[in-house]
C-alpha cells in the first residue's frame, strides 16, 4: 500500500471516530463516547508507529539504517501498548467502546483501500512476473 492510501486510512479513522463519538455522547454516554475516541486515536497512532518501524527497518541491502528513529518508534510502540493494556484492565472505558475505536482503522483502510482501487485508471497490465 503506497503512504496517501495509509494517510488517508489514518484522517478518515479520526473524521469518522470524532462523528461518532459525538453522537455516542449523546444516545450512550460520554464516558463510552470518549473510549471510542480515543481507542481510534490510539489504533491511529499505533499504525502511524508501525507505519515508520517498517519504512525505516526494511531498507535494500547495504542502504544504512536510521537505528535512531527505529529505536524511538519502538519505544513508542512499547509505551503505546503499555498504556492500552492499562486502560483495559484499570477499565477506565467500557471494553466494547475500545472495540468499536479499535475497528475504526481497519473498517476505514478497506474503504479507503476499496476506493481508491476502484478510482485507479485501468491501463495495459505488465506481463506476469515484472511487478515484483
Amino acid at each position: 500500500m503506497n503512504s496517501v492510501i495509509l494517510k488517508r486510512a489514518r484522517l478518515w479513522t479520526m473524521i469518522v471516530a470524532a462523528g461518532l463519538s459525538f453522537v455516542l455522547a449523546f444516545t450512550v454516554s460520554p464516558r463510552y463516547a470518549l473510549g471510542v475516541f480515543l481507542t481510534a486515536t490510539w489504533a491511529a497512532a499505533g499504525f502511524w508507529m508501525l507505519e515508520g518501524l517498517t519504512r525505516r527497518a526494511l531498507v535494500p541491502p547495504g542502504s544504512p539504517r536510521a537505528t535512531g528513529a527505529i529505536a524511538a518508534l519502538a519505544a513508542g510502540k512499547v509505551l503505546l501498548y503499555g498504556v492500552a493494556v492499562w486502560a483495559l484492565l484499570a477499565r477506565v472505558f467500557p471494553p466494547t467502546s475500545h472495540l468499536i475505536g479499535f475497528s475504526l482503522l481497519l473498517i476505514a483502510l478497506v474503504a479507503v483501500a476499496g476506493f481508491s482501487r476502484r478510482a485507479a485508471p485501468e491501463g495495459p497490465k505488465p506481463p506476469r512476473g515484472t511487478d515484483a
